[in-house]
């Protein structure tokens, strides 16, 4: 239960904040392993197309055939990963989930403190566009009536 460790007054109001925090600190963690992950294979592309040159050296019949494949294959995959990453919008993922992990988490304790005002009252009136969804989200999960002792 995610109000397991509240106390009684106070649960009610703050267990679908946890919850929501939980999941966006989840969502962050994956999105930070899927960037890391892509990075750490366009490195490798990127070490194989360097490398290719040293191939010729294997074999003097078809050492400039390995040479082609495996610059063409290194630097494919390189450019493909990066494209897919670019594309897919997914760069700034781990960054939005973790804003919205933290403003939830700031909501969670200013309750908690018995402070009556939102987060979103003071997140950056900058935050449009790519992170404006972070605002509505917050926003969102406040739209609950409030609970008798908060």
């Amino acid at each position: 239960d995610a109000a397991a460790g509240l106390p009684d007054a106070l649960a009610p109001g703050l267990a679908p904040l946890l919850q929501g925090f939980r999941v966006a600190d989840v969502q962050a963690e994956r999105a930070k392993r899927s960037w890391r992950y892509r990075w750490r294979f366009m490195a490798l592309a990127v070490i194989l197309a360097s490398a290719a040159p040293s191939l010729r050296l294997m074999s003097k019949t078809h050492g400039e055939l390995f040479e082609s494949v495996v610059y063409a294959a290194g630097a494919l995959c390189a450019v493909g990963t990066y494209l897919w990453v670019a594309l897919s919008r997914q760069r700034n993922a781990y960054l939005d989930y973790r804003a919205l992990a933290e403003g939830l988490r700031c909501q969670m304790y200013w309750l908690c403190a018995g402070e009556p005002s939102l987060v979103t009252d003071h997140y950056g009136q900058r935050a449009s566009g790519g992170m404006g969804w972070v605002r509505h989200a917050l926003d969102a999960c406040m739209v609950a009536p409030p609970v008798a002792g908060l």
